[in-house]
């Protein structure tokens, strides 16, 4: 067996030596040299890939994507310093997007200097207002120094810069989740579930954080359960406008997701709070949803991905998805059990997109 590992190490190593010479020695486009030294970094021969991407910028030092590309390189091989001076040379200067400025930044955090980090990226918001990447960055640094208010509002600021981008729901949905009134954060947290792809365990952290609130929010005791997830202070001003005191009395987190629970909790029956209780229970809150015109009639993103769910006819799948996506034997047990209807819903929500409208919920 080790013979064969060494074996297979050497030919790599051999096909990597070969594709630098190659690389090296013939007269392909810069395009195709950069194609390929991201190849090799892909590969983890991060230090001949730095090596072509010198090469190429020897040939025409103003190329920014060889430029960007050895910044990278410098920056996955952990030399910040490195980093920081290539990509230094092209923020400002280049039209691309905004991820000169958002790896710029994470070097500079990298390397210890978290208040430079931050002006690079506020910098980047005056060229990029509606950047929700950087507005997630500085959500991460305000977290880091755990003003968790301004954290939150960052990524609540990202949310609506483009309603599209992940990240920031995840962070606000964890933020919200782990306070006294997490209502936002199951509005938000759900949305993550049903944006995402990619990120797996990221999917499983928000399945298991949403449990844990329910837990803490739902107090069964005895015939009748207790629900506690929004704060049901109504704060209102003699200076508000008519559409201000009636978004004050109409406020989703409240209106629609505490008093919906309160009432499903109680139709649902349930005598302890785990994964196919709660399935009961969203059941019916999904059920007090639709019913009520005051949420249908202008549905805010996630109403309107209860309905889309609901008519998908794949409900329970989802449901239980939601409730047991932590619980890996838990979901493995259920889908086992109900192969037609989970692999269906697979396929619908590998398909699906929310409707993730404007931001603003």
């Amino acid at each position: 067996i080790m013979r064969t590992f060494l074996s297979v190490i050497l030919a790599l190593a051999c096909s990597l030596a070969g594709l630098a010479r190659q690389i090296e020695g013939d007269s392909r486009s810069s395009d195709e040299l950069i194609e390929r030294a991201v190849a090799l970094m892909d590969n983890g021969a991060v230090g001949t890939a730095i090596s072509v991407l010198n090469g190429v910028l020897e040939k025409d030092s103003t190329n920014m994507v060889a430029r960007y590309e050895l910044g990278y390189a410098h920056y996955i091989n952990d030399n910040m310093p490195r980093a920081i001076e290539e990509f230094s040379k092209i923020v400002g200067k280049w039209n691309y997007n905004e991820q000169v400025y958002g790896m710029l930044g994470n070097s500079y955090d990298m390397n210890g200097q978290p208040e430079k980090a931050g002006e690079v990226y506020k910098k980047g918001l005056e060229k990029f207002p509606r950047s929700a990447m950087l507005l997630n960055e500085l959500s991460v640094l305000a977290l880091k120094d755990e003003d968790y208010n301004k954290s939150l509002d960052y990524c609540l600021q990202g949310i609506k810069a483009n309603p599209q981008y992940s990240p920031c729901y995840f962070r606000a949905a964890s933020l919200f989740l782990q306070s006294d009134y997490p209502a936002w954060g199951m509005v938000y947290g759900e949305m993550y579930m049903a944006m995402e792809r990619r990120n797996g365990e990221r999917i499983k952290e928000m399945s298991r954080l949403m449990m844990d609130a329910c837990k803490r929010c739902i107090k069964i005791e005895g015939d009748f359960a207790k629900v506690g997830f929004a704060n049901d202070t109504i704060k209102l001003s003699e200076n508000f406008t008519p559409d201000e005191v009636s978004a004050a009395l109409r406020r989703f987190d409240l209106a629609g997701y505490e008093l919906g629970m309160a009432e499903a909790v109680n139709v649902a029956k349930i005598t302890a709070v785990d994964g196919e209780s709660m399935c009961r229970v969203r059941k019916a809150f999904v059920d007090k949803i639709v019913a009520d015109s005051v949420f249908t009639e202008k549905p805010n993103p996630y109403v309107k991905h209860l309905l889309a769910v609901r008519t998908s006819g794949y409900e329970d799948a989802y449901n239980h998805f939601v409730t047991m996506g932590y619980d890996a034997p838990a979901l493995s047990k259920w889908a086992n059990s109900h192969p037609f209807e989970w692999n269906r819903f697979a396929d619908w929500l590998n398909a699906y997109v929310p409707d993730m409208g404007d931001g603003e919920y």
